[in-house]
C-alpha cells in the first residue's frame, strides 16, 4: 500500500550561519596550491593597499587591522566569545551579519566557526574593534558557501569583541536567548492563528457549510454520517482524501492510488488530520479545515510534486473506508 508523502510527519532541522563550517565540508574541500595561496594573499593585500590600511599578517596567512584596541582579556582556546560582526566580500557586498541586538557566541578553537575566525579572534582582546581578512584556505576554500560566497573567495569581517563568558555565564545567556526566541515564536504563532481563523471563517461562509469548531481551532463538517463508533487512539484508519489550499489548488490526493492507512494518535500524520478524523465513523465523509499551526506551520513544503506555502490553512475532503 502506498503511503502519503504529504501527511506523513517528517522532522527537518536546519540552521545556517555563514561563519559556521562543518568538518565534512572542510574535508571535501581540497588543499590550496601555493599559487592559489599567493593569489589569495595578493587580492587581500591589494585591497589593503587601495584602502591605505595598516595591517598585520599572521603566519597562517590572515590579515587584520586593529581599529580600536580593547583593554580586556584576550580569548584563549575553550573560551566562549561574544562578538558583533559584519561579513563582506572584498567588493564590500555584505553576505552575513549578526542581528543588531543579538551578538554571536562561539567557543574558540573548537571548529564551531571557520578556521580563520578561530585563528584571528585569538588576537583580539575584549573591547577590540578590528577588520579581519580571511583567505579562502582559512574560510570556505574551493567549496564556497552557496550562492553568496563563490569558491576561492577571500572574506572581510568587521568584528567587535564584546565579552568572554564563563561556562555558567554562557549557559545562562543561552537559556535567556532561548526563552526570548520562544516567546517571539509563540507571539508570531498566535498572530498567525488569528489570521487563519478569519480566513477559515470566510471560507466556510462562502461554502455555506454548517461546521463544528473544536477547542484547537480545527473546523470540520460531516456531509455523510458513518456507522458505528468513532475511532480511538490505536485504531488503524483507512481513508481516501484530497488536500487543497484555500484557493482550491490540490497539493495531494489518493485519487488513482490505494487509500491511505495510518494508526490514530501515533504522531504519524499532521496534528489537524489526526484530530479531525476522530469525529468520523466508518463510512463517514466530509471536510477538515485545518489552521496552519495544526498543519505545517511556518515551514513551507515542496517535495517536487506538491507545494504548500508557509502558514497555509489546509482543507481535506475525506472518506473513511475502514476503522480497525
Amino acid at each position: 500500500m502506498k503511503t502519503s508523502k504529504i501527511l506523513t510527519i517528517t522532522t527537518v532541522c536546519c540552521f545556517s550561519i555563514f561563519v559556521s563550517q562543518t568538518l565534512e565540508a572542510k574535508t571535501k574541500s581540497s588543499s590550496p596550491t601555493i599559487a592559489q595561496v599567493f593569489q589569495d594573499s595578493s587580492s587581500i593585500e591589494g585591497y589593503i593597499a587601495a584602502k591605505n590600511l595598516s595591517a598585520k599578517r599572521t603566519k597562517e596567512g590572515l590579515f587584520y587591522v586593529i581599529e580600536q584596541q580593547g583593554k580586556g582579556s584576550t580569548p584563549k582556546r575553550g573560551d566562549y566569545v561574544k562578538v558583533k560582526y559584519v561579513g563582506k566580500l572584498l567588493t564590500e557586498k555584505i553576505f552575513d551579519q549578526s542581528p543588531e541586538n543579538e551578538p554571536f557566541i562561539f567557543q574558540l578553537g573548537y571548529r564551531q566557526v571557520i578556521e580563520g575566525w578561530d585563528l584571528g579572534i585569538a588576537n583580539f582582546a575584549v573591547g577590540t574593534k578590528a577588520k579581519l581578512f580571511v583567505p579562502p584556505h582559512l574560510g570556505y576554500g574551493s567549496t564556497g558557501a552557496g550562492e553568496a560566497i563563490a569558491p576561492n573567495t577571500p572574506l572581510l569581517f568587521e568584528i567587535e569583541v564584546l565579552e568572554i563568558l564563563t561556562q555558567p555565564a554562557y549557559d545562562q545567556y543561552m537559556k535567556s536567548l532561548e526563552a526570548k526566541e520562544r516567546a517571539e515564536f509563540e507571539q508570531k504563532k498566535a498572530q498567525q492563528f488569528e489570521t487563519d481563523q478569519q480566513l477559515m471563517t470566510n471560507f466556510v461562509a462562502a461554502k455555506k457549510w454548517k461546521i463544528t469548531k473544536t477547542a484547537s481551532g480545527l473546523m470540520y463538517v460531516l456531509t455523510k454520517n458513518g456507522k458505528g463508533k468513532t475511532p480511538q487512539n490505536g485504531n488503524t484508519m483507512t481513508v481516501h482524501y484530497e488536500g487543497t489550499l484555500l484557493d482550491g489548488k490540490t497539493f495531494d490526493a489518493t485519487k488513482g492510488r490505494d487509500p491511505f492507512s495510518f494508526t490514530l494518535g501515533t504522531g504519524k500524520v499532521i496534528e489537524g488530520f489526526d484530530e479531525g478524523l476522530r469525529f468520523f465513523a466508518k463510512g463517514g465523509e466530509g471536510y477538515l479545515i485545518i489552521p496552519s499551526k495544526l498543519g505545517y506551520g511556518a515551514t513551507p513544503l515542496d517535495d517536487g510534486t506538491s507545494v504548500i506555502p508557509a502558514n497555509s490553512v489546509l482543507v481535506f475532503k475525506v472518506q473513511v473506508i475502514d476503522i480497525k
